[in-house]
């Protein structure tokens, strides 16, 4: 990893730590590339933790290389004003280029914390703005606050 404070997003975006999660995917109509969201349950206060390194390293990851599926790349990220949901929210994205063709694999993600959860949601395209739509992630955010409520 090319800047530590980017290894903090990316554990972030993978829920490492966290004592359970789970991932769904979404297809979107007339598009390839599906969108996903991953809960990731964590004891204590330990997403409050977490939450806040992926605070904290969004202020300062802009970009970093890695090897992926189709070799070496280096990915861009962009943080943008996050959406008023759950406790705290955050948004950035990525853009990669691809080697074959210079177009851009461009992410979307939302995080958001919920009590003691953290769900992410992300939009993948290639070539265009990739973007998770803002009703799903409301939606799914009221459902996540009401069933902690409940316990």
């Amino acid at each position: 990893m090319s800047d530590p404070e980017c290894q903090v997003v990316i554990d972030a975006r993978d829920a490492k730590g966290s004592f359970a999660r789970i991932s769904q995917i979404f297809n979107w109509k007339n598009s390839i590339w599906p969108g996903s969201s991953t809960l990731a349950s964590y004891e204590g206060g330990k997403a409050n933790t977490a939450f806040g390194r992926l605070r904290s390293g969004l202020k300062t990851c802009r970009s970093y290389t890695g090897t992926g599926w189709v070799g070496p790349y280096k990915a861009e990220l962009t943080p943008e004003k996050a959406p008023r949901l759950g406790d705290e929210a955050v948004r950035y994205r990525l853009a990669i280029p691809m080697p074959e063709d210079k177009r851009l694999n461009q992410y979307d993600y939302t995080v958001v914390r919920v009590g003691s959860v953290v769900v992410t949601f992300k939009a993948q395209d290639l070539g265009k703005h990739a973007s998770f739509p803002a009703d799903l992630i409301r939606k799914q955010v009221e459902r996540l606050s009401a069933a902690q409520r409940k316990r």
